[in-house]
C-alpha cells in the first residue's frame, strides 16, 4: 500500500492524514509500504522514525527520508532508491540491501548488529558517534573535519570500500 494513502495512518493529531513534518512515523502492522518520489514532506524533517515488529516489506524510490530525532529500521524487507539521513540514534534490526546509504547528520548512536547488513555508512556532520553493538557495512564513508565516529571497542566488517577524510 502506498505511503502517500491516508487511510493507513492514524496519528495522535487525527486520523486519516499522511504523515507530514515534525510527526514521528510509526509502522505497527505487516502491510507492505512503497514510497515513491515526492512522498516525504517538503517542509521539513520527521521528528522521529520506528519500524519496531515491523513485518511488512519497505520500499522506497526515489525518495530521500530525513528525520530529526531518533530511527529504528525493521521490516521483512527492503527496497531502495534513495538515501536516510538520520540526526538521532541509528538501530538497524534488520538486513538492509546493497548500496542502502544511511547518513549520519546529528550526533546519535549506532547499534546495526546484523551481520547480513550491506549498507553504506556516511558520517556526514562534526558531532560523535559511537556504535553500541558491531557494525556490518558494505562501505564506510567519514569526511567531514571534526567528527567522531568511535567504533566502542566493538567489530566492524567493512566489505568494501573505506574513505576517511576527516581528522
Amino acid at each position: 500500500d502506498s505511503f502517500t494513502n491516508a487511510g493507513n495512518w492514524n496519528t495522535t493529531v487525527e486520523a486519516d492524514r499522511v504523515p507530514i513534518a515534525g510527526d514521528t512515523v510509526v509502522f505497527n502492522d505487516a502491510s507492505d509500504c512503497a514510497m515513491g518520489g515526492g512522498a516525504v514532506p517538503a517542509a521539513g524533517d520527521f521528528a522521529g522514525w520506528n519500524m519496531t515488529g515491523y513485518t511488512g516489506d519497505f520500499e522506497f524510490t526515489g525518495s530521500n527520508i530525513e528525520v530529526d530525532g531518533d530511527v529504528i529500521l525493521d521490516a521483512n524487507s527492503f527496497l531502495h532508491d534513495g538515501t536516510l539521513e538520520v540526526s538521532g540514534d541509528l538501530t538497524i534490526l534488520t538486513a538492509l540491501p546493497d548500496g542502502f546509504v544511511i547518513t549520519l547528520d546529528g550526533d546519535g548512536d549506532v547499534s546495526a548488529n546484523v551481520p547480513l547488513n550491506r549498507a553504506d555508512l556516511v558520517v556526514n556532520t562534526a558531532g560523535t558517534h559511537t556504535a553500541i553493538t558491531d557494525g556490518y557495512w558494505d562501505s564506510f564513508t567519514h569526511g567531514v573535519v571534526g567528527a567522531t565516529y568511535n567504533p566502542n571497542n566493538q567489530a566492524h566488517a567493512i566489505a568494501g570500500t573505506i574513505d576517511y577524510d576527516g581528522d
